[in-house]
């Protein structure tokens, strides 16, 4: 007797597909397998003209559209399905979001407490958990994808002809464990690096971006990508992914060595294409296992106490003060690598964070783009440490941002502090500094 998602020797398999080729080379190996595919395509993601033609059946929904995409597998008999491809998180702040992806009833029901009630975070864990959980209910079983295509995880070893030399090596091993951090915080997977400096952190961004502004940062020399997994990756979903558009970034940005996971990261090309182009590049890719590296472990304590205390007439909101609450262990924990002293949140989702070579303003900056409607800014004790020029280009861009909320962690000089107050007066800008308990 065959089950309900089983026709004789084939299954129905339901494919939610975002952005890139791995949607496209999940929906061909089921294909070629003899299998059913029923595909969902996100709207302003998914590649939809090759998954209609290699899909039974296709179709495209908004990101609110959970109930609607049950029916539509329950109309198919599918009840396992997979989830394949990037969703931009960044689009989520940006205005508009509900109209063009306008949820329906069982999407309200079951994210309300996200992004409305404030209850919870939108770590990307949170929100995918919470769409597992959606699906499940109804019966359908989300798997992860890298079951039903095993071959495109990475295996451990050198992919190319160049090699990673001592130097190489050694910046590996010293972003490693930051790239951990970021993951086990659950807001990026890559770190880029040059003799021990940290160039850029992923955020919200993602990593081709990030590539992009270590590109800038570097200025011309030459860079190493380290990609990882979270430290307990669920390998349903944000599986870290590399594939030929990333050494084509890594090119132009002048990053020539690629270090990622071995076998917790996915080739989203056909393995022999991607590493001919490495090799074409002149760009090394290793594939390791942690076990290979000799890594200085950091401990995170996260039992400091402390309290907010409001140094201008406008008052924190409840929001801004969730999200205060939120980025101030990500700041204190990346500050122990030497980076983070600067931290911008949305809605309790980490947008920045700074690199060992950036300035608090540049951070401002960039996040204005990434998060348009406003932002809450941390900014950690090594800021103190600025030059009177950092400082100046500092409040300058506060004075002209979309910053909702300051929180300071430091002890400023009585002249910063007093910029600081002035700027977020005149701007109406809560200013709040954190303070241990028994200080």
């Amino acid at each position: 007797m065959t089950s309900p998602n089983e026709t004789s020797d084939r299954k129905r398999y339901g494919l939610i597909a975002g952005w890139g080729n791995y949607p496209i080379l999940i929906a061909r190996t089921l294909k070629k397998e003899g299998h059913s595919v029923y595909c969902l395509g996100v709207t302003g993601h998914a590649s939809s003209l090759e998954l209609r033609g290699i899909c039974d059946v296709y179709r495209e929904m908004g990101l609110g559209r959970f109930g609607t995409a049950i029916r539509f597998f329950r109309k198919y008999r599918v009840t396992e399905a997979t989830m394949a491809g990037k969703i931009f998180k960044k689009f989520l702040l940006r205005p508009g979001l509900i109209w063009r992806h306008l949820p329906d009833v069982y999407t309200f029901l079951n994210f309300f407490p996200f992004f409305l009630a404030g209850k919870s975070d939108l770590k990307d864990d949170t929100l995918l958990l919470a769409a597992v959980k959606a699906f499940e209910k109804r019966g359908i079983k989300l798997v992860p994808a890298t079951n039903l295509v095993p071959e495109l995880l990475i295996p451990q070893g050198l992919l190319t002809h160049r090699k990673l030399s001592d130097i190489d090596y050694n910046n590996v091993r010293l972003a490693w464990p930051l790239v951990r951090e970021i993951g086990r915080l659950d807001f990026g997977q890559a770190v880029m690096v040059r003799n021990g400096k940290i160039l850029a952190i992923e955020g919200i961004d993602g990593t081709d971006e990030t590539i992009a502004r270590a590109g800038i940062e570097a200025d011309g020399k030459s860079f190493t990508v380290i990609k990882l997994s979270k430290p307990n990756q669920d390998m349903r979903f944000d599986v870290p992914a590399v594939g030929v558009k990333t050494l084509e970034i890594m090119a132009l940005s002048g990053a020539d060595i690629l270090a990622i996971e071995a076998n917790r990261t996915l080739c989203v090309d056909p393995r022999p294409k991607f590493i001919e182009r490495a090799n074409q590049l002149g760009i090394a890719v290793a594939s390791i296992a942690e076990s290979e590296l000799i890594i200085d472990d950091h401990v995170i304590s996260s039992d400091s106490r402390y309290e907010l205390y409001t140094l201008t007439k406008t008052q924190l909101s409840t929001r801004q003060l969730k999200d205060i609450i939120f980025g101030i262990p990500v700041m204190r924990s990346l500050s122990r690598f030497g980076v983070g002293q600067t931290v911008t949140v949305r809605e309790r989702s980490i947008i920045a964070v700074r690199s060992s070579v950036e300035s608090s303003a540049k951070v401002i900056t960039r996040t204005m783009k990434l998060a348009p409607d406003g932002f809450t800014l941390i900014l950690g004790y090594f800021v103190g440490d600025e030059n009177g020029e950092e400082i100046e280009s500092l409040i300058q861009e506060i004075d002209k941002s979309n910053i909702q909320a300051i929180a300071i962690d430091l002890t400023p000089s009585s002249a910063l502090l007093s910029q600081l107050i002035q700027c977020s007066e005149s701007n109406r800008i809560a200013l709040v500094q954190i303070r241990e308990v028994g200080n």
